[in-house]
């Protein structure tokens, strides 16, 4: 991977733009390099587990409300390589936004992990009301729990429970 990663999705989180990076990285996870097989479709199609789609639902949500920018850190393993990267998930116009996933570092990874290995589900709370996330800080902004590494977005399933936070 040589540069960034960019996609955009449209106010309904169909995925309307992606870059030329895009059909590259995708091939080196194994995916589909054709622009045309995601553009249309909802970003969430493409997340693997629910406990991933609600952090990033999470995620765009504070984003389209903020009218603001975050920077989080995540990993985006391919069989071969560990990715070390960051990604700007930024508000656009018209509830569109735009993610820029960066590589930091990355390394061959010397063992792989054995087929058909069930990886055990991390957990997360997330307020049913204001989306927010309990962690070790209290009840926060998904991004806030992301940024203090109460929870790593990488390829492992989350399972998450709803609740209601206290202020909700």
């Amino acid at each position: 991977m040589s540069g960034s990663v960019i996609y955009c999705i449209d106010g309904d989180d169909r995925i309307s733009e992606v870059n030329e990076e895009w059909p590259r990285f995708a091939e080196e996870n194994g995916g589909v390099a054709d622009p045309m097989a995601v553009l249309g479709h909802k970003l969430w199609d493409f997340i693997a587990d629910e406990g991933n789609r609600s952090l990033y639902r999470c995620m765009v949500h504070e984003v389209r409300q903020k009218a603001a920018p975050i920077t989080v850190p995540f990993r985006c393993d391919s069989p071969t390589v560990e990715r070390h990267m960051t990604m700007t998930i930024a508000p656009g116009s018209l509830g569109e936004v735009v993610f820029v996933a960066a590589l930091q570092y990355a390394f061959d990874r010397q063992q792989q992990p054995a087929a058909g290995t069930p990886e055990k589900a991390r957990t997360i709370v997330e307020c049913e009301g204001c989306h927010r996330l309990y962690a070790g800080q209290g009840w926060q902004n998904c991004w806030e729990v992301i940024r203090q590494g109460d929870i790593e977005i990488d390829d492992r399933p989350i399972r998450v429970l709803h609740t209601r936070c206290p202020d909700c």
